[in-house]
């Protein structure tokens, strides 16, 4: 058994890249996908400290608030990284891929479809099956708006979300924010300092989601010239939904860690083979046509598809969406995926009554949005501005083991099969094992 990458996936996150094919941690991710269905089906406290305790009793899961009735009340892989304060607040659809740790202080507050991650992938296609993890931290009632994105993409320190600092809707973060901050867009700062924030007491933080009651008369003041920005953001945990997410809308939903033959029903259109090569965990959306699939596919939870009549959504071999992308093709508009194009979280895609082709090799960072054609083998963000180019520069030294990309997707394919056939009781005792052969989890 190939344990180095598990040590360091189980240990104190050190920006080293992960190996997510070993058994371990396959057998660890469906481990809490179980738990996490679970939860689903029976959403008691008792289910809730399972998904958040794999080896052992979480902290503070008395005081967590959750939105209550939402059918997806967060989301996300390794929630046993996840740790918390007292009364933190959760809203509906929040993303949690905490392979490197999540910490959320006293009174942090998590909005709705927020998303906080820590992982990314080397950027050249011949490596992005590995993974580069590193931490997220939020100070004491430090509030992430709905639909914000943090992410930290390998490096070791946390990316820092400071005390009391709120991160507005729609921000995507990837340094620190200082304490008593309040930012927007990309990393921008718009307001800092301790004098513009009114006190905060962590207990009541709920109590406190709008500018009004978060920030002094003299911080709002200093606002009063972006008023744009302040627009519809008086509640910044706003429960509004998207009706074209709502209506006529057909749901796949896994219900269990073993893939069903509701998977083939709804994606009736894929040949059971190549579909059998493609990794989809659950919820999906899909409004209209449903797309064919093509080999070594990935689609993560939350992925929604919306295709109008006569449009289309054309993929290519080795595509991964990751978790909450969303894709509109409408107008007869069409996407075309070339092979090995990688969608960050949080990406939105866009073709209204033209065709928009996303480049083969290229990689669109976490949280932008496409309306038009991406370059091949580019970095692009937000509106397609390209970032870089990659170049064979791009290529990271590995040891031989995880270099043969066939040998990586052979060991992935069947230490999924293994791990997704085990019962639960054999999947921790699997896991103790692996830890006893090792180092304790705190070493």
């Amino acid at each position: 058994m190939e344990d180095n990458s598990f040590l360091r996936f189980m240990g104190k996150p050190d920006g080293e890249l992960l190996n997510p094919s070993v058994l371990p941690i396959r057998v660890l991710w469906f481990e809490q996908r179980h738990r996490y269905y679970e939860y689903l089906n029976n959403p008691t406290t008792e289910n809730l400290e399972k998904v958040f305790g794999i080896f052992g009793k979480p902290d503070n899961i008395e005081s967590l608030r959750l939105d209550q009735g939402a059918e997806v009340p967060f989301a996300g892989d390794m929630f046993f990284k996840t740790t918390f304060g007292r009364n933190v607040s959760i809203g509906t659809e929040a993303l949690f891929l905490s392979h490197a740790g999540v910490h959320l202080g006293d009174g942090a507050i998590v909005g709705q479809k927020a998303r906080l991650v820590t992982l990314g992938h080397p950027t050249h296609p011949s490596q992005r099956h590995l993974h580069k993890i590193g931490p997220i931290r939020l100070d004491t009632g430090a509030m992430l708006s709905a639909n914000a994105i943090i992410i930290n993409g390998g490096r070791a320190d946390p990316v820092v979300i400071g005390e009391g600092s709120i991160v507005l809707p729609y921000a995507i973060i990837s340094k620190n924010v200082p304490p008593y901050s309040l930012v927007t867009g990309t990393n921008e700062i718009l307001l800092q300092g301790k004098q513009f924030f009114r006190p905060l007491d962590p207990m009541k933080t709920h109590e406190q989601l709008s500018l009004k009651s978060r920030l002094t008369p003299e911080g709002l003041d200093k606002l009063a010239s972006a008023r744009e920005i302040l627009c519809g953001l008086d509640d910044l945990l706003s429960k509004t939904t998207d009706a074209t997410y709502t209506a006529k809308t057909n749901i796949y939903k896994e219900t269990g860690i073993a893939l069903t033959s509701l998977k083939s029903d709804f994606f009736s259109a894929t040949p059971p083979a190549i579909l059998a090569s493609c990794l989809i965990p659950s919820p999906v959306y899909v409004t209209g046509t449903i797309p064919v699939l093509k080999e070594r596919m990935t689609v993560n939870q939350g992925c929604r598809f919306t295709i109008d009549e006569g449009s289309s959504i054309e993929f290519s071999e080795t595509v991964l969406l990751a978790p909450w992308v969303d894709l509109k093709a409408k107008n007869k508009g069409t996407i075309h995926f070339e092979p090995s194009v990688w969608v960050g979280v949080g990406c939105r895609i866009i073709a209204d009554a033209k065709k928009i082709t996303i480049g083969q090799g290229s990689v669109i960072a976490s949280g932008a949005l496409i309306t038009g054609d991406v370059p091949p083998w580019s970095i692009v963000t937000n509106g397609g501005k390209v970032l870089k180019a990659m170049t064979e520069a791009d290529i990271i030294p590995l040891p031989p083991m995880w270099r043969d990309w066939d040998a990586y997707a052979k060991a992935f394919a069947d230490n999924t099969k293994t791990a997704r056939d085990m019962p639960s009781p054999e999947r921790m005792e699997l896991l103790q094992k692996a830890l006893q052969a090792t180092q304790p989890l705190n070493g």
